[in-house]
């Protein structure tokens, strides 16, 4: 023992839902978003319904050197975000779960401080305060400069 009391501490795995549909223009900083976590025990599953542009080509090319990504394709009829919301908690393993749309973005440190928050709660859901993908690109409004 090296008196790293936290050494043998097994972190919640959370699983990030990520349901897409022609989603090419945002999902590669969507995806980059959830790579760049600080809490490091997570998985993605990201499941596709029938993306008609180059959405599942750039998954396929951005996930294939990571294996916490998981992409599963609906090649019959389309059935929206839902549906593949509910695929994803089925074949999620995680012991929380998030549900990110995939033009959303995850702040690096997000996943660390929801579990922190729920982990030792008895809570069987927990809402948190978001952003807008489009912060990027435009000014904040007052309101979403008062979440920071």
């Amino acid at each position: 023992m090296n008196g790293n009391m936290n050494e043998n501490i097994v972190l919640p795995l959370v699983t990030v839902i990520i349901p897409t549909y022609n989603s090419e223009k945002y999902v590669i900083k969507t995806l980059e978003s959830v790579r760049n976590q600080h809490y490091l025990n997570w998985e993605a599953v990201i499941v596709d319904d029938g993306s008609e542009d180059l959405t599942v080509q750039i998954i396929e090319e951005y996930i294939q050197n990571d294996s916490r990504f998981h992409f599963y394709r609906r090649n019959v009829e389309k059935k929206g975000g839902n549906v593949c919301r509910n695929l994803g908690i089925e074949y999620a393993k995680g012991t929380f779960l998030l549900f990110l749309d995939a033009d959303d973005l995850l702040a690096p440190y997000c996943l660390e401080q929801r579990v922190k928050k729920i982990s030792n709660t008895s809570l069987d859901l927990g809402v948190f305060n978001m952003y807008s993908f489009c912060l990027l690109y435009t000014s904040p409004s007052p309101r979403d400069r008062s979440l920071s």
